[in-house]
């Protein structure tokens, strides 16, 4: 006879173990034991998995066994929210904490005021804002000790990723490109004790754009990079028909003497393309109007193809791109919180419970994913 075993006993239907860090969930098949354990078959061997009240001697606790799939539970959740990879999912107990640092308000309010302080000394540098103006070796200090967190900012990142994900992901390596040319930078200035032209200021803004608070703009920047290649077409045949019209310009009226806008095909290429905002008509037209009234149906032409027809077709083409690129990332968001969602489950439900979760689970989750949120 079976010997009933208390609530507190229940025995999560995945195991995650502290020394391997990463649950053995995927390709698993359950092999029923008489003693009441049994065996699973993962990566094609098979892994005796004890009893319940094997489970004390083998890994502590069953309290130990739940609370660490409450934290891995909890993670995922954090990755399908963040929609950060499951690959750079931790693994082990040293990348377990560099994930926890990296993923805390702590170290989002360290990115966001070294950005942010990067941004500002571009007030305190010369050429500056007379009243801002700092010494040289103040705002040098100050740029290097900004530098030096984002140092240590990426440092803990790639102890969280790993060398070989941390090389691959383009826009942190942009940032460490970036990093290392101010760093040489500044080391150079406070060496010198002078500022020089530094055109990597421009590049300051980066270190803001990665911060954690501001991944709105990265989505909207990404979108924007993505809604291009439609963009360039339209843009392409915009200029073209651009082209052709100045050089049918210039042949046209370039021989009028009192015409200033094509006596040449670069002024004919400038004044239409002013043309194209309507801020020189009708001037552009009214020295080949009063030769020869007909001219106006070249102006007619032009301003009914270009923009009339393609300006408004460009806009078009940009808002049905973006709008079709947000559909898409939108989709794949939801996606994954969908899967971030069933691998927690997979970790909070129980053998005695295998298709839901108990409250107690649930509370056991909150108190990882949510921990101030209060019990009531």
């Amino acid at each position: 006879m079976a010997m009933a075993l208390p609530v507190d006993d229940d025995v999560p239907l995945i195991l995650t173990d502290e020394n391997a860090g990463i649950n053995a969930e995927q390709d698993r098949d359950e092999i029923p034991n008489e003693n009441g354990g049994g065996y699973d078959i993962i990566n094609t061997e098979v892994v005796a998995i004890p009893d319940v009240r094997e489970y004390r001697a083998s890994y502590g606790s069953l309290k130990q066994v739940w609370e660490m799939n409450y934290q891995e539970a909890a993670i995922y959740l954090q990755e399908g929210e963040n929609n950060d990879k499951f690959f750079n999912h931790p693994k082990d107990q040293k990348t377990l904490a560099a994930y926890l640092f990296v993923h805390n308000h702590i170290f989002y309010m360290m990115e966001l005021i070294s950005g942010l302080l990067l941004l500002i000394l571009s007030l305190c540098e010369a050429p500056a804002v007379p009243s801002l103006r700092l010494d040289i070796y103040v705002h040098a200090t100050l740029e290097l000790f900004a530098l030096l967190t984002v140092v240590f900012e990426l440092a803990m990142k790639m102890r969280w990723l790993g060398f070989q994900t941390f090389i691959k992901h383009k826009r942190t390596m942009l940032k460490s490109a970036v990093l290392f040319v101010q760093f040489i930078e500044v080391v150079v200035v406070l060496i010198r004790q002078t500022s020089h032209v530094r055109v990597t200021r421009a590049l300051r803004p980066i270190f803001l754009v990665d911060c954690r608070y501001c991944g709105a703009v990265r989505r909207n920047l990404r979108q924007i990079f993505q809604s291009l290649p439609p963009f360039i077409d339209i843009l392409s045949l915009l200029l073209f028909f651009m082209v052709i019209f100045a050089v049918l310009g210039f042949y046209l009226f370039s021989a009028n003497p009192l015409d200033p806008y094509f006596s040449t095909p670069e002024d004919s290429l400038v004044s239409l393309f002013v043309l194209l905002t309507t801020a020189n008509f009708p001037d552009v037209m009214m020295p080949a109007y009063s030769k020869n009234p007909w001219s106006c149906v070249f102006f007619i032409v032009y301003l009914s193809i270009e923009l009339y027809f393609i300006m408004n077709l460009l806009l078009a083409v940009v808002f049905d791109t973006f709008n079709d690129v947000e559909k898409k990332k939108f989709k794949s968001l939801l996606l994954h919180k969908r899967l971030a969602i069933e691998h927690a489950f997979r970790l909070l439900v129980s053998k005695r419970r295998p298709n839901g979760i108990s409250f107690k689970q649930f509370e056991g989750l909150m108190r990882f994913y949510s921990p101030r949120m209060s019990a009531r």
